[in-house]
């Protein structure tokens, strides 16, 4: 309650997060208009984690996503009168060199280059593009997808609590809330300690 600082940790389902809810629900609270005052809320990963997600982590695949107008020549015939007139597109295109790490200045120069790649008569770099991240630890892989757009500079790291010796409880398939306390509580010492540090060190520069 004395600090400019506030950490927020939160557990999500792999199809379901809070996140957005909350951050909005926070930044209403302390939003203050007459003084033009409001909260700013950044992702924060300890170095640790980074390091751990660097060295594990592999591109597993480059997704090109689009709705695509079908042409004249498909449209010729009763087969596409009783649909719509477009389709979504996906095209996957997966290196053959599994090693290959999601490391920002590499996968810039592979979109860049792949972009420039046609499609009938689009480009591909006018569809949505997406990086899909595969990470294995301790005997499981788990598959994430991030919007190259928007993200490719801000990669982050997912903590999947299975990793961490956390499971869920055979009955009710709830994960151990208490296991999950713990955790935070231990990880919160970390972020708090090394996020200062780096605050320091940027107030010093």
């Amino acid at each position: 309650m004395d600090s400019i600082y506030g950490y927020l940790l939160i557990q999500s389902y792999t199809e379901e997060t809070i996140q957005s809810v909350l951050q909005n629900f926070l930044e209403k609270i302390f939003e203050h208009k007459e003084e033009f005052f409001t909260i700013e809320i950044k992702p924060f990963v300890p170095e640790k984690i980074i390091e751990k997600f660097q060295n594990e982590a592999t591109i597993k695949a480059f997704n090109f996503i689009s709705e695509i107008n079908l042409s004249d020549k498909l449209r010729d015939g009763e087969l596409f009168e009783e649909y719509k007139s477009s389709f979504g597109i996906k095209i996957e295109i997966t290196p053959q060199d599994k090693t290959l790490k999601p490391d920002d200045s590499i996968a810039k120069k592979i979109i860049n280059t792949l972009k420039q790649i046609n499609f009938g008569e689009r480009n591909l770099d006018k569809f949505k593009k997406k990086m899909q991240i595969e990470n294995k630890q301790n005997d499981m892989t788990t598959t994430a997808t991030y919007d190259i757009e928007k993200e490719v500079k801000n990669i982050k790291p997912t903590i999947y609590l299975i990793n961490e010796g956390i499971k869920n409880n055979e009955n009710t398939g709830l994960p151990d809330f208490k296991q999950i306390k713990n955790f935070c509580n231990d990880l919160l010492k970390e972020v708090k300690k090394e996020f200062l540090t780096r605050k320091g060190n940027e107030i010093k520069n």
